[in-house]
């Protein structure tokens, strides 16, 4: 298997996990996020857009 596509898997798995994790920052209503929802929200969405446009990248490298 391509090294590139084993990168782009794990960078996959964080996406999903990255994703999971902005969802929960978005829906909460814990005592603790509340005053930093703006500032969490904006960092959970940058990180996982990296990370869902480091895994296509990947995956566009390992199909050439």
């Amino acid at each position: 298997m391509n090294t590139n596509k084993v990168v782009a898997y794990l960078f996959g798995l964080l996406s999903l996990g990255g994703i999971s994790e902005t969802y929960s920052i978005l829906t909460s209503s814990a005592p603790d996020i509340t005053p930093q929802r703006t500032s969490l929200t904006v960092m959970s969405l940058c990180m996982t857009g990296l990370f869902i446009y480091v895994t296509i990248n990947f995956w566009k490298k390992g199909n050439n």
